[in-house]
């Protein structure tokens, strides 16, 4: 792939200089003098798939450029052609086209049609459980696609929802039968030395490696499909692909109906026959099934209106991509700025459907020294790598930027702003938009456009910058920092976001006035802007701290489902932990640590989960990962000393006090939980309660919850029951820790429990529901 010959000049400008208002972009690359790059729409294995333009022909086609690995073997050439061409026997309405294969520049290649839509992956992410008539209607437009291709002799191997892509006027195409391989042949799931198909889409045969695989792995990849959209989960999971592809070979197939009960006992056979681990339990052929589905009813018109909602996106997989930190001069102005548009560009990309973004906290080593970007984009292990450089000159700011495709090392766009200042919001939007566009993503957040002042942009950036000093710190210093520049720009709905999550910080660490400083804020962002994640976010927080859990619960779910916002989804997963949706739990942990690896929170709520089950040992290892990350001790003092309350080991718990309070803990509670003499419970109870009621009520119903467990670990049960029943006047729904915590095992019997667990109950059953419909 060719590189722009004035990549390197374009990424900088005389010093002294600073050209007109605007924005410079670079020519596309083109590969073979013939197809001119337009953007990336995925990669895997095999190698990198790119939207382009045929020159000759003057026609768009997906371009999918091998990896050299691939192709290095012996005679593993040959065989791709002729997979190749076995690949171009198929023609059907469901079934994307093979054209050619070719070579270029050292690399091989081949040419497919392209298929403007939205992967079937991408909608169950979005989307999650599918209504049962569209279930239908994509099972018979696959089937329809995959007898095609078996009638001519070919199995797909590797069926999965990224590789379905849905057209815009609503018809299904499988993808990918470049991979394809004639039933006949030999190797069941390798091709040019390169193991075929995703784990949690193989068939037991798949994953033995067995060399007779014929078409009945398509169908059984069909039945794990169905599943997926179904229930908007797989039927197999585990820790690692080994663990979840051994899974089948030891496991009979769950029933859909587990997980979704309105499933028709029909559609829930069909699958689970699908997916018979013996693969003369499956049906016999793909007509089989078609013929199963016309018994069902018949699939509802989809509506325009549902459909309206998926949005054509180009791109059949999500991407990852990495911002490194951009470059500056070392002043402190231009520090400040850097940081804050490097901060604002990942927050924003976090939030384009469709891209997974790596965290500040992976990539801050970056900050400084030199460092190839291709290589560093491998090590991190994402498609592509942005990078750039920023310079202040008065009020004006030039920025460069340029997207790297890591597996072809080749530039894909850059592109040179010139700003004001004040305009760093939209300068934001518009390179996130402009990379979402790169990698064929649609990316329809709003766009903050409106300049602010050039002093209230560096107090804004300077406050984000205290915040990220030290867990809980600097939240007083940021918040005067805020309050500075609103009084420059009163009306940025960003500034009053960031302010209002600011003093929601606030109130939960005992700042009594900052609720309603917080909820002013709150509605004046949300008035101004309300489809900006920050001020939903906020809202989220606040109604949290207020009391009003089902409002926070249900805003929550509506960020998470749209956008990928972290702290959206790290909040969301301790809540609904706490409601005692376990499996739910687990999934909101697991997404918050693929977007944020280091997520203190998540890291929190994981050790909470194995603590609960006295699994010690996970526990000991979430925070020693945790400890390997930017976390420093002091952030993990209060977890860890509630969790070794939990163990037993009391003197362990001692260890972890330090001087000071940690969390919710003022000093005098901190004090009280660490002391290793005995303590009067009505002054403990009575410090408590003091500081209890000078924070939010999240922070109150959580001080008591712990204060219950600091009785109870005194055997102090009069205490300890009184305790919980001030978590529970508090708003207390954490049912998972009122069954599991270890801690009230000795007041479980007591005739005062009873009534009170069941208020907790009720209130996380209201909760749950109310999670699950919206």
């Amino acid at each position: 792939m060719r590189k722009n010959e004035h990549e390197q000049n374009t990424l900088a400008a005389p010093e002294g200089s600073m050209p007109s208002m605007g924005a410079v972009d670079e020519a596309p690359p083109v590969f073979g003098d013939r197809y001119e790059v337009l953007s990336l729409l995925g990669s895997g294995g095999m190698g990198t798939v790119y939207k382009a333009r045929d020159r000759e022909l003057d026609e768009v086609v997906a371009l999918k450029v091998l990896r050299a690995e691939a192709v290095a073997t012996p005679g593993a050439l040959e065989m791709f052609k002729r997979e190749v061409k076995l690949a171009r026997r198929v023609t059907h309405p469901n079934v994307a086209r093979t054209f050619d294969i070719g070579e270029a520049e050292g690399r091989k290649y081949l040419t497919m049609e392209y298929i403007e839509g939205a992967s079937l992956s991408r909608m169950v992410e979005e989307f999650g459980r599918m209504p049962i008539a569209r279930v239908i209607d994509i099972a018979r437009q696959i089937a329809l696609g995959l007898e095609a291709a078996h009638a001519v002799g070919v199995v797909h191997r590797d069926l999965k929802p990224e590789n379905v892509l849905v057209r815009n006027d609503e018809r299904l195409v499988i993808t990918d039968f470049g991979i394809a391989r004639p039933v006949e042949a030999g190797s069941a799931t390798v091709t040019m030395g390169v193991v075929v198909g995703t784990p949690a889409y193989m068939a037991p045969e798949q994953v033995e490696a067995r060399r007779d695989l014929d078409h009945r792995a398509d169908i059984y990849a069909l039945g794990v499909l169905l599943f997926e959209v179904l229930s908007g989960t797989l039927p197999f999971t585990g820790d690692s692909a080994l663990a979840v592809a051994a899974a089948r070979l030891v496991k009979p197939p769950p029933d859909v109906r587990t997980v979704r009960p309105d499933v028709p006992d029909a559609l829930a056979n069909l699958v689970l026959r699908c997916m018979a681990r013996d693969r003369d339990a499956r049906y016999a052929n793909m007509q089989q099934v078609l013929t199963a589905l016309t018994t069902m009813t018949t699939p509802l018109p989809i509506p325009r209106a549902e459909a309206a909602e998926i949005r054509p996106a180009n791109a059949p997989t999500a991407k990852t991509v990495a911002v490194l930190p951009f470059r500056h001069s070392g002043s402190s102005d231009d520090e400040f700025t850097a940081d804050g548009l490097w901060d604002d560009l990942i927050d924003g990309l976090s939030m384009t459907r469709g891209l997974r973004v790596r965290p500040r906290s992976s990539l801050a080593r970056y900050a400084t020294g030199a460092h190839d970007p291709i290589e560093v984009g491998k090590a991190l292990g994402v498609d592509v790598i942005v990078e750039g450089s920023l310079r202040r000159q008065g009020e004006h700011v030039r920025v460069t930027a340029r997207l790297l495709n890591v597996s072809e090392g080749f530039q894909l766009w850059a592109k040179r702003f010139e700003r004001e200042s004040r305009d760093l919001f939209a300068l934001s939007d518009e390179i996130a938009s402009t990379i979402a566009h790169a990698v064929t993503l649609d990316r329809d957040l709003p766009a903050r456009g409106a300049a602010i002042d050039p002093a209230a942009m560096d107090l804004y950036l300077k406050a984000r910058f205290e915040l990220r000093k030290v867990f809980g710190g600097g939240v007083d210093n940021a918040a005067a920092m805020l309050e500075e520049a609103l009084v420059l720009s009163p009306d940025d709905p960003t500034l009053l976001a960031t302010y209002a999550a600011v003093q929601v910080r606030r109130w939960f660490f005992g700042r009594t006035e900052a609720g309603d400083i917080a909820r002013t804020a709150a509605e004046r962002a949300l008035a101004l802007a309300p489809h900006l994640v920050e001020a939903r976010h906020a809202l989220a927080m606040l109604e949290l701290h207020s009391g009003d859990v089902r409002g926070a619960v249900v805003e929550l779910r509506n960020i998470a489902t749209h956008v990928s916002y972290g702290p959206a989804h790290e909040l969301l997963a301790g809540l609904v932990h706490e409601m005692g949706l376990v499996d739910e739990a687990r999934q909101q942990i697991d997404r918050t640590l693929q977007i944020d690896p280091e997520s203190l929170l998540a890291h929190v709520e994981l050790a909470k989960y194995y603590a609960l089950r006295g699994q010690w040992d996970e526990v000991d290892l979430t925070f020693e990962r945790l400890a390997r990350t930017s976390a420093t001790p002091r952030e993990t003092w209060a977890s860890k000393m509630r969790f070794a309350y939990w163990r037993g080991d009391l003197k362990a718990s001692d260890a972890q006090a330090k001087p000071g309070g940690a969390g919710p803990l003022s000093p005098e509670l901190m004090a009280i939980a660490a002391s290793p003499d005995p303590v009067d419970p009505q002054v403990a109870a009575e410090a408590f309660s003091r500081v209890a009621g000078r924070g939010s009520t999240r922070r109150k119903a959580l001080l008591h919850q712990i204060e219950t467990e600091i009785a109870s670990a005194r055997n102090e049960t009069g205490w300890a029951l009184a305790a919980l029943e001030r978590a529970v006047d508090g708003g207390l729904f954490d049912v998972e820790w009122l069954h599991r915590c270890p801690m009230l095992a000795s007041i479980r019997s007591a005739p005062a429990y009873g009534p009170l667990a069941s208020v907790v109950e009720a209130r996380a059953a209201e909760l749950a529901t109310a999670y699950r419909t919206g």
